[in-house]
């Protein structure tokens, strides 16, 4: 074998190998809850609140609100859309900060 197939088959192994290495760190984002986000200049971590949506009607008030209870960020993702389209009111996903209580203060 010549070196230059050496070299190519290696960096094909270690691209592949790579790319296992990267898929097993964490799951999809779809199946998450807790998340890191920059937060203020620093890395804090956030949990989605699965159980609550915040609504904005037209006239620009927001609300917290109740919801059913979803497994993970792409199920609250999916009923947000769905209230979206049932209520005309824009509906975003609630994160708080992981390990404090959860107060209108701390409601992101």
């Amino acid at each position: 074998m010549n070196p230059r197939s050496f070299t190519r088959i290696a960096c094909c192994l270690l691209c592949i190998h790579a790319g296992d290495l990267h898929a097993q760190k964490a799951p999809p984002t779809e199946a998450r809850t807790q998340f890191d986000i920059e937060d203020g200049g620093r890395k804090r971590g956030f949990e989605i609140a699965t159980d609550e949506l915040s609504e904005k009607a037209a006239a620009g008030e927001k609300s917290a609100k109740a919801a059913k209870k979803a497994n993970n960020f792409g199920e609250l993702r999916q009923m947000a859309r769905d209230a979206e389209a049932l209520t005309g009111n824009k509906q975003d996903i609630v994160l708080y900060e992981a390990g404090k209580p959860r107060s209108e203060t701390t409601r992101r």
